[in-house]
């Protein structure tokens, strides 16, 4: 797959191919095209060349709001909560158009908050969290429409190691319950605890993959990314 942006490549012939129920990383130096590479899957940005397949089915060139009716969902470098909403309120705004009943969404909401580890500040205003707590909600509100397909931009970024690892370990449990994940990410360390497989992306190829340890000792990923 091919994105250009005023003729400039963001994204260069890619090829990336994530199995169900794994945990794909995905790394890079900055202008990579790792975020872009996100944002032409979820339907932000129409390729110029290739074709993209979820569950086989074309999914290229489907707007955002139906490419996530299709079962995908994501996340953004920087959380942008209802600020003068509740915590749960956040949670029944993101998920209002796929229930039917307002009860079963209330409990859907309940569970991924205590699984975030934010059902005691369910009340409180999303806009007095903290950067890691945020992200926690980001992450729990993309669930309320229960996606197959998660994708996670940053989510280690600037936030302190307790929410580090219960971003992990929440991660790891919904991948055990058959959900697949892409995290982009600079936190090699935090990648490499999460991720079954790491793809490098540089200048907008896929110039690696492989195994966290792999990637680690791939004289090509230290020398594009890593710098020795």
């Amino acid at each position: 797959m091919t994105k250009k942006f005023f003729g400039v490549v963001a994204v260069n012939k890619c090829t990336l191919n994530v199995k169900e129920k794994t945990i794909r990383g995905l790394i890079g130096p900055n202008g990579a095209g790792k975020t872009t590479l996100l944002n032409v899957i979820n339907g932000f940005y129409i390729p110029d060349e290739g074709e993209i397949y979820f569950k086989n089915e074309r999914i290229d060139g489907l707007k955002p709001h139906e490419i996530a009716k299709k079962g995908i969902g994501r996340t953004f470098q920087v959380s942008r909560p209802f600020r003068q909403m509740t915590v749960m309120d956040n949670m029944i705004a993101a998920g209002i158009t796929h229930f039917e009943k307002i009860e079963e969404l209330k409990s859907k909401a309940v569970d991924l908050l205590k699984l975030f580890d934010l059902y005691r500040l369910r009340d409180e205003f999303a806009g007095n969290l903290s950067g890691g707590q945020k992200k926690l909600l980001e992450m729990a509100r993309v669930l309320t429409f229960d996606p197959d397909l998660i994708m996670l931009d940053e989510p280690f970024h600037g936030i302190h190691p307790a929410f580090k690892a219960k971003i992990i370990k929440a991660v790891r449990e919904l991948s055990e319950e058959g959900k697949t994940f892409v995290i982009i990410s600079h936190d090699i360390p935090s990648i490499s605890e999460t991720c079954d497989k790491v793809s490098v992306l540089c200048a907008g190829e896929v110039i690696a993959e492989g195994t966290p340890e792999d990637i680690r000792v791939d004289q090509k990923v230290c020398e594009a990314y890593l710098g020795v």
